[in-house]
């Protein structure tokens, strides 16, 4: 399709398509914010807290109040130093009573997991690096939830369907359980 490819933390991303298919970074930009747009984030790293803590240990490293989360709810959040500064944004999402899956920036997967996993020892709760685990398909725009039919900020267990807009309109994020990567995930 003419796309022009960059390296990004060790994957090769499209970043513009050619303007014979209609491409173009102007085109691009516009197409998602007046319609819908699909974009390859299997970069984004994905760290899941699971056990009888797991809540607790999300409280204590998070912005937002995750209490508030139903199962298959999700919310934009941050990480936090305890002094209060940024460590970086996140979206957390409800999947079970104790169960919660961030999705963190991709430059940052390796420092962010490091830095949850310290920072929730005290609690009782698996702190697992899913991050080649799986792949996520992004649909953003304003037509994005038309296009699914879903509200936006909800995500679905049955096949992992996370829908979050990032890039300030609704959106969705979708690395179903079934799309599992070879362990590399990069190849």
């Amino acid at each position: 399709m003419g796309a022009k490819m960059v390296e990004f933390n060790g994957w090769d991303m499209p970043v513009e398509y050619s303007t014979s298919v209609g491409g173009g970074i102007i085109a691009e930009h516009m197409a998602v914010r007046t319609g819908v747009g699909i974009f390859d984030v299997s970069h984004m790293g994905d760290i899941r807290l699971t056990g009888p803590q797991a809540l607790a240990a999300v409280q204590h490293i998070s912005m937002n109040d995750a209490s508030r989360l139903a199962v298959g709810q999700a919310q934009y959040s941050a990480l936090l130093y305890p002094q209060g500064t940024f460590v970086d944004d996140v979206i957390v999402h409800g999947l079970g009573e104790d169960e919660y899956l961030l999705v963190i920036n991709a430059g940052t997967r390796e420092k962010d997991f490091h830095w949850v996993q310290e920072n929730t020892r005290q609690f009782d709760c698996r702190v697992e690096n899913l991050s080649d685990d799986f792949t996520q398909i992004a649909i953003q725009g304003p037509k994005a939830v038309d296009v699914l039919q879903i509200p936006a900020f909800l995500c679905r267990q049955t096949d992992l369907l996370l829908a979050a807009g990032r890039t300030g309109r609704a959106g969705t994020a979708r690395p179903p359980t079934s799309w599992r990567r070879p362990a590399r995930g990069r190849d």
